[in-house]
């Protein structure tokens, strides 16, 4: 890797650390406080809020002004100041609040660093460069997991717990002033109503512009769509799953450790097998395996269906963010590239604030409970895998 990409590696990886640290101890936290299921799962809806609402307006800021570097660093220094604010204010209904901020100024990062990894690199070098990210990410959620485990070891109060998160998340701002600058150019129109209606026409693209009809590019945003909201809905309540089921509250960091420390080396492998055997192959295999997990942890009394849940989760990830990206990529022209990648998240976006909300829904209702919840998010994930089956084309 050349400086641009470690610097991109490093700040992934902390900016995700960070992420991975505070849904954890958020979620635990929030767990020992008088509220319902619903009322945990919420935290998962407000995030995703922000994401659905902000994603858009990201991705298309950066392809209109050009300067991805610069909202970048906007974008993870405001994520910054709001883990800061976590510190003094915890309980659940600020919680809730900072939430919603947090993930509405974070909600850049994808698709801007996505973008600015993937400018000017040919069609079949994509995945690898791809990878970069992708595996920084997952190494990021790995150590987030470890961090907690030794947080809680440590009998950290919960203030320090959340000092630990923002700096965590101030070491990625801060790296992310490092980043190569992009080699797309500012739009010569720089007049403010036109750029505002430059702004628009990507929040309400068509599909023609976007090349989503091609090779079934649309169908394939449904079911990532679908898959991600399903997975969500599951992780808006599973650790407080995992701490009923009797898994004490060290072990849960460990083990969800295990789906991104998967990830770290499968997105690798996908990164170079997706521009050698295609696209679809790769996030077929990822779909099929996310399917599979949610059934698996219903079972979860003892810690072995969670080990091989989580293993097979982050390989099943690898394939359909992997293969996923790639052929998005593939089809968006390159002038809308954030914007297309912003879409696939908004996409995702609204599939979790839908789905977290009624996985807490149906937690809620002691007729299914949370292995009824399992099984309705694994029956989704199962829709998802034959949408992408039967209704997709290779881009390859």
């Amino acid at each position: 890797m050349d400086s641009g990409e470690v610097t991109i590696a490093i700040t992934t990886g902390l900016r995700f650390t960070a992420l991975a640290l505070l849904t954890l101890v958020r979620q635990l936290h929030v767990k020992d406080l008088p509220v319902t299921s619903l009322h945990i799962s919420l935290i998962s809806t407000v995030s995703w809020l922000g994401i659905l609402l902000f994603s858009p307006i990201w991705g298309a800021l950066s392809d209109v002004l050009g300067q991805r570097k610069q909202l970048l660093i906007f974008s993870l220094l405001g994520t910054a100041v709001t883990y800061f604010l976590f510190i003094p204010f915890h309980s659940y209904w600020t919680i809730i609040l900072l939430s919603l901020l947090s993930s509405t100024l974070g909600a850049g990062f994808p698709p801007i660093t996505l973008a600015l990894v993937s400018d000017k690199i040919e069609k079949g070098e994509r995945g690898q460069r791809l990878s970069v990210f992708n595996s920084s990410r997952s190494f990021g959620f790995f150590t987030g997991r470890i961090c907690y485990w030794i947080l809680i070891l440590s009998l950290m109060t919960l203030a320090h717990q959340f000092w630990v998160v923002f700096l965590i998340m101030g070491g990625g701002a801060f790296f992310s002033f490092f980043f190569p600058e992009s080699e797309v150019q500012q739009r010569e129109d720089s007049e403010f109503g036109s750029f505002l209606e430059k702004v628009k026409e990507r929040l309400t693209p068509s599909l023609e512009g976007l090349n989503l009809t091609e090779s079934g590019g649309i169908f394939l945003l449904i079911a990532v769509a679908l898959r991600k909201g399903a997975i969500v809905g599951v992780f808006s309540l599973l650790y407080v799953y995992m701490a009923n089921v009797g898994i004490p509250s060290a072990l849960i960091g460990l083990l969800v450790a295990l789906n991104p420390a998967t990830q770290v080396i499968f997105m690798i492998i996908f990164g170079k097998l997706t521009d050698q055997i295609g696209r679809k192959k790769i996030f077929l295999l990822g779909f099929g395996l996310c399917a599979f997990v949610p059934f698996l942890f219903s079972f979860g009394r003892t810690v072995t269906p969670f080990i091989l849940g989580f293993i097979l989760l982050g390989i099943g990830f690898s394939g359909v963010q992997t293969g996923s990206v790639a052929f998005i990529k593939d089809i968006a022209p390159d002038e809308k590239s954030a914007e297309l990648l912003g879409l696939r998240r908004t996409s995702q976006g609204l599939s979790a604030v839908l789905l977290s909300l009624f996985a807490g829904e149906i937690a809620s209702i002691r007729l299914f409970g949370y292995t009824g919840m399992l099984t309705i998010m694994g029956g989704l994930m199962i829709f998802a895998f034959v949408i992408a089956l039967f209704l997709t084309k290779e881009t390859l």
